[in-house]
């Protein structure tokens, strides 16, 4: 009980963050999509998607190599680009 205060910011953030993922892994991701178009994302993230094609962005966080700020990038382009034909039904 006495240690339930120490941990209770961080037992929210990471309640917060798992919504975050969940919300993003519905989020789908254009065949045909252009990820060199993408600013940030490194060289290697770059050419494992582009090999991969993953559907959404739950599959690409499943890549090996493919970095959480990665996915966050991805999303914010993805939103940019296409807002109202990102999330699955």
């Amino acid at each position: 009980m006495e240690n339930d205060w120490k941990y209770e910011g961080y037992i929210k953030r990471q309640e917060t963050q798992v919504k975050n993922y969940l919300k993003f892994g519905k989020v789908k991701i254009p065949q045909d999509y252009n990820f060199k178009a993408v600013p940030s994302l490194s060289k290697e993230v770059i050419e494992k998607l582009t090999k991969l094609r993953p559907q959404n962005l739950e599959q690409a966080n499943k890549i090996s190599g493919i970095t959480p700020a990665a996915i966050t990038i991805l999303y914010v382009h993805l939103q940019k680009s296409k807002p109202s034909a990102l999330h699955a039904r």
